[in-house]
């Protein structure tokens, strides 16, 4: 019955495997299997068939067809690290499976390898294995100080390799190390400086200072490959080296010291310098010594226009005179590590001079070492010809201490022009007596005005900055009106040395002193021809909705009295509007459609004049009558009325009978209907002024309210 390895289609080939027990409990195992297809096995899309993961144990399932181990097959942590195909001498295609026992954990791969040194100290070597994605055992912090027992001895880390392969045939984990007993490899003595010094190579605790001696210096080292340390000691406050140094110009002593119990001196010398220092490796303490009062260095430098000595001394006495030269400069300096004195010296003098050669200010600035004010300006009149001292300070040029004089000219002038060619001209004044102030706008100079000026009387010297100005404009921006006075524009006008005029209404003004120079900005409201707008500025025709008033008549017909009625009405009319500015705030009243005050009222009146009884022959000479009158009042808001109407019926007497007798004669009876109008008997005027509309638009730069009146005249 075939066998399979993994997967169904790996058929292992041959009886079994091959297994061979290795070092400390470990197995290597050999499995050749035969391919279900040996023909395209090999193919790179069917190698997922026949080849597994490195690291991957023994029982674990092939990606494609994945079977499991039989019961008890298995060995544990049996890991894959080789993997092959090919064919065998016979001919037969075989995939080849190479297993181990590895863990994560790093395990002795043979029996250590145990040797000695020259003098009897024991050396291990040792290889361990472990999978290859375990953690490195090992590190070079580890060196010296990691132990293991052998042999009932101490051995401490001397070294280690990591030998561990990646490749195709390899895929364990293997590092070897050296492991050394703790103890003296060797011990020699050694030259440092003048003096014997003990050498020591060891490896493990470091070893016992030898007596009389310190420790002067610890080093890493190797010792047959292995690494160690190498330690050197030394006998304190010995002098290591002697030597004869130059230090500038002269000779000094320089001693070092191995750990020095006390400082030494030297007969005649002063220590100049101590310093920590490093012989051969070793920390040590060099001492230089020199005579007082010794002269270093001497040389020349120029400082500005001058040549100075420069002397370098060290511990002088007394360095304050130089016959024809005095001290300019004193410094704490330094030789080669050594503290010295820096002296200067240098000649009364003039170190600089700056002259401007542009421009009218010609201020002269004038460095002088060691000299008054009196001295500088006599040796540079030349110079300060129509100049004034306007300054001295005492400044420092390459760290010496000078006096500095500021001369300027008394009397100077810069002119300039305006962007429209205005001229310009700054003066600057230098007294000694006070200046009085000047009248900004009135005064002239050179054709032109004043227009600004600082005067300073402090101090001795005093100083006048005027400014003055061509008259003239600097600017004009001519733009449209306010929106709400048409036909209109304002005029900004810029001026300088006098206040700009104009023909229109000043509506704000203002000055500022800018750079000196008073300048003036007014603005003025104008018709477009540049005049003044005061009056009319627009007329035009509109359509306008009016009022018009009703009409009330009478009438009376069959004694029937009525009202006849034409109710008010609105109606479009057309109209002239005329804009006007004016100072004036009264509105005009109102003309035509004038409907305040218009109206009327109608009273309708019936009456009735009836007699009383009937008249009899002639007997009877007074009639009595019997009158009944009603009244009613309409009024009639916003009419005015046309003529009234009345109407008035007779009823004719007639003769009374009684049977065929005749009584008397009836009376006639009167029926009488009026209409009659009280108040407004004409319509208002159609023409004239319609409305007037008032409103405030401004105030001008003097305080006058200015009012747009808008006026509608049909």
């Amino acid at each position: 019955m075939p066998v399979y390895h993994r997967t169904q289609r790996l058929q292992i080939y041959g009886e079994k495997p091959e297994v061979t027990q290795l070092f400390n409990d470990r197995y290597r195992m050999v499995v050749r299997c035969k391919a279900a297809r040996d023909t395209e096995a090999w193919y790179n899309d069917n190698k997922s068939q026949i080849f597994a993961d490195f690291g991957t144990l023994y029982n674990a399932q092939m990606s494609i067809d994945g079977i499991d181990s039989r019961t008890g097959e298995a060995y544990d942590n049996m890991v894959l690290v080789s993997n092959a195909v090919g064919y065998t001498s016979t001919g037969e295609y075989v995939v080849t499976f190479v297993y181990e026992t590895l863990t994560a954990t790093w395990t002795k791969e043979q029996e250590d390898t145990v040797s000695s040194t020259d003098n009897g100290l024991r050396i291990v070597e040792r290889s361990e294995v472990a999978t290859i994605v375990a953690t490195a055992p090992y590190g070079e912090d580890n060196i010296g100080w990691l132990s293991i027992t052998s042999g009932g001895k101490t051995l401490y880390l001397a070294g280690f390799k990591d030998e561990t392969k990646a490749e195709a045939d390899a895929q364990i984990g293997r590092v070897t190390t050296q492991w050394l007993e703790a103890g003296t490899l060797s011990e020699t003595l050694d030259n440092v400086g003048s003096q014997k010094a003990k050498v020591i190579e060891a490896i493990g605790p470091d070893p016992a200072t030898p007596t009389g001696y310190s420790l002067a210096s610890k080093q890493e080292s190797s010792f047959n490959g292995f690494q160690t340390n190498r330690f050197t000691f030394l006998k304190d406050n010995v002098e290591l080296s002697r030597t004869n140094d130059y230090v500038g110009s002269q000779l000094a002593i320089t001693r070092v010291f191995f750990n020095p119990t006390s400082d030494p001196t030297e007969t005649g010398y002063s220590l100049a310098s101590k310093q920590q220092s490093d012989f051969e490796g070793i920390k040590t303490v060099k001492y230089v010594f020199l005579r007082n009062n010794i002269l270093l260095s001497q040389s020349r430098d120029q400082i500005g226009s001058q040549n100075a000595i420069v002397e370098e001394w060290f511990n002088p006495s007394d360095r304050d005179e130089k016959t024809g030269y005095s001290v300019a400069r004193r410094e704490e300096s330094n030789i080669d590590g050594i503290p010295t004195e820096r002296y200067t010296f240098m000649r009364d003098c003039i170190l600089r001079v700056d002259t401007p050669k542009v421009g009218g200010s010609q201020r002269v600035s004038v460095q002088a070492f060691d000299m008054t004010e009196a001295e500088v300006t006599a040796d540079l009149v030349a110079v300060t010809t129509s100049h004034e001292l306007i300054d001295i300070q005492e400044s420092d040029y390459e760290g010496i201490k000078t006096s500095t004089f500021v001369f300027e000219v008394n009397d100077f002038e810069v002119r300039s022009k305006t962007e429209n060619g205005l001229q310009l001209l700054t003066r600057t004044e230098l007294s000694i007596e006070d200046f009085t102030d000047g009248d900004v706008g009135t005064d002239t100079y050179s054709g032109l005005y004043l227009a600004g000026e600082e005067i300073d009387n402090g101090n001795t010297i005093k100083k006048r900055v005027s400014r003055w100005a061509e008259a003239g404009v600097l600017s004009e921006v001519i733009s449209d009106g306010p929106s709400n006075l048409p036909k209109t524009r304002t005029r900004s006008v810029r001026a300088i040395a006098g206040e700009p005029t104009g023909t229109g209404i000043l509506i704000s003004k203002s000055q500022q002193n800018k750079d000196g120079l008073i300048t003036y900005d007014y603005t003025f409201l104008e018709n477009l021809s540049g005049g003044s707008p005061v009056g009319l500025l627009q007329s035009y025709e509109t359509i306008i909705e009016v009022r018009k008033p009703g009409v009330v008549s009478g009438s009376v017909i069959n004694l029937i009295s009525e009202i006849v009625q034409t109710p008010p009405t609105v109606g479009k009319v057309k109209a002239t509007v005329s804009v006007t500015l004016t100072t004036s705030s009264t509105a005009t009243l109102p003309v035509a459609y004038n409907l305040d005050g218009v109206s009327c009222s109608a009273t309708i009146t019936e009456t009735r004049t009836t007699p009383i009884g009937i008249e009899q022959g002639s007997s009877l000479s007074v009639a009595v009558y019997n009158t009944r009158r009603s009244s009613q009042v309409r009024p009639f808001p916003n009419h005015y009325h046309g003529s009234g109407a009345s109407s008035s019926y007779i009823t004719p007497a007639v003769i009374i009978r009684d049977n065929d007798n005749i009584i008397g004669e009836s009376l006639k009876e009167t029926h009488e209907s009026q209409v009659t109008f009280s108040g407004t008997s004409s319509a208002p005027a159609t023409t004239g002024i319609y409305e007037e509309i008032v409103e405030p638009v401004f105030v001008s730069s003097d305080g006058t309210q200015y009012f747009r009146k808008t006026t509608y005249t049909i």
